[in-house]
């Protein structure tokens, strides 16, 4: 289940979901990417801003507010997720990894 606001956090997550804050639609386009683990972010201003366990169905996935699927992976199921951003508050590089 998908928390149900942000609350003022960039980032809020539950056993099972994350909800991650981006760039606001109308000043542009936010670029995300899911890797496996190992596979460090290539960008040096991208920033750890979350990292934990989360339980997954075998895949997870990356929708927007309306429940849309973005893009989506396998997961094991119990997935140890790393998210790094190059901004706390509105990031328009997200980089999801995934082990």
């Amino acid at each position: 289940m998908l928390p149900e606001t942000l609350g003022g956090a960039s980032i809020v997550a539950s056993t099972s979901s994350l909800a991650v804050g981006t760039l606001a639609e109308f000043d542009g386009e936010t670029e995300v990417t899911i890797a496996r683990s190992g596979a460090a972010p290539s960008d040096p201003s991208l920033t750890l801003r979350w990292e934990g366990a989360l339980e997954t169905s075998g895949r997870i996935a990356v929708l927007t507010i309306y429940n849309d699927v973005v893009i989506e992976s396998g997961a094991p199921p119990i997935a140890y997720v790393q998210v790094w951003t190059n901004d706390p508050d509105e990031p328009d590089v997200i980089w999801v990894a995934i082990a």
